[in-house]
């Protein structure tokens, strides 16, 4: 995949970290690489595994346009997983790692008991948060802001004593409905469910008939099997009840 640090890197890395008194690690994992490098997903699992992170985060590999891979794709050089090879690595993840003892609280992170991330919880739940260097991005409802990439003009900006802002939005309350709906559904934290509304009711029974989501008192939450369909399911949930607040 072209990384500098080649397959023995992480875990170079995690006990030189270790040996600095680090007791909070967390680990990234990449699914979904091109099958023609047959790539043994199981036993990179197990090899993370025996490194004992307290949190692992996972991503499927994208090809992001003007990056080497992005370019390879669109040339038919290159192909990343198709869907069925996407969501069976990815649930093999989910069942290596619950296994282990990690707790799947969130579409993308696992975590021994105690380690969640409290940074990311802060984008989850809707919180604001401060934009600090180059190409950061800022949130105070309801603007949403992001700095300049360039780290001169950055510099420049501020010793001209202006924000280095870039651009920015308003997040409207439509869009912002929305977004609660798909930050609570990315969590094991959830929705809130409104029984009163016949339409949610029914699109939620077929999802747990599905096996996409699991209702828990009055909130529901996606399972794993869900959470492969997470911007679809977020989008339904949304359009059946206009507004809707989070559970957090």
């Amino acid at each position: 995949m072209g990384r500098l640090h080649g397959p023995e890197g992480p875990a170079r890395a995690v006990l030189a970290a270790r040996a600095a008194g680090f007791d909070n690690l967390s680990l990234d994992l990449i699914f979904g690489l091109p099958e023609r490098l047959e790539r043994d997903w199981a036993g990179d699992l197990q090899r993370a595994l025996e490194l004992e992170p307290e949190h692992i985060s996972l991503y499927g590999l994208t090809a992001e346009t003007g990056a080497p891979l992005g370019r390879r794709v669109t040339e038919g050089r290159e192909a990343l997983a198709d869907e069925d090879r996407y969501a069976d690595e990815y649930l093999l993840a989910h069942q290596q790692l619950v296994a282990a003892g990690y707790d799947h609280y969130e579409v993308s992170s696992f975590a021994r008991p105690g380690f969640r991330s409290r940074h990311n919880g802060v984008y989850w739940t809707g919180q604001p948060y401060a934009a600090l260097g180059p190409g950061a991005h800022a949130f105070y409802l309801p603007m949403r802001r992001w700095n300049l990439r360039d780290w001169g003009a950055y510099r420049m900006a501020l010793q001209q004593g202006e924000l280095p802002v870039e651009d920015q939005e308003a997040v409207d309350q439509d869009s912002a409905a929305l977004e609660r709906v798909w930050l609570g559904l990315r969590t094991t934290e959830g929705v809130l469910l409104d029984r009163s509304t016949s339409e949610q009711r029914e699109l939620v029974a077929n999802w747990e008939r599905r096996g996409w989501a699991v209702v828990q008192g009055v909130s529901v939450r996606l399972t794993a099997e869900g959470w492969l369909l997470l911007d679809r399911l977020a989008l339904e949930f949304a359009e059946a009840r206009p507004v809707l607040a989070s559970c957090s």
